[in-house]
């Protein structure tokens, strides 16, 4: 963790939201964790409309630095940075939305089982 971010850090979030801790703050700090050139397979961004921690400019300059051209960006209505755990039906219709054959699939599982 880096000391001289915490006092800016707490500065900033609201007192509800201070049980982050070092690892937390230091990903916020150093966006972004992975280098985008890098990421060479088929990729699907999705954020959450209220997401307070990584931009919207700066997750569409990910995107387009994204090598493979095979590459999406969903915005999750109502959600806030990673709530889409929460709402897993909106993360399966984003996903199977998007994947080749993918508006079969619901019926194909429906008719599996």
């Amino acid at each position: 963790m880096n000391p001289a971010l915490v006092e800016p850090f707490i500065e900033a979030v609201p007192a509800r939201r201070l049980g982050a801790h070092g690892t937390y703050i230091d990903m916020c700090a150093n966006l972004p964790v992975n280098d985008p050139a890098k990421i060479t397979v088929p990729t699907i961004i999705m954020r959450g409309q209220y997401d307070g921690i990584v931009g919207l400019d700066d997750l569409l300059e990910f995107l387009q630095r994204l090598p493979n051209a095979d590459k999406e960006f969903a915005t999750m209505p109502d959600i806030r940075h990673a709530r889409h755990a929460d709402e897993p039906m909106r993360t399966y219709h984003i996903l199977f939305r998007s994947s080749p054959g993918g508006a079969d699939l619901p019926e194909k599982a429906a008719k599996a089982q």
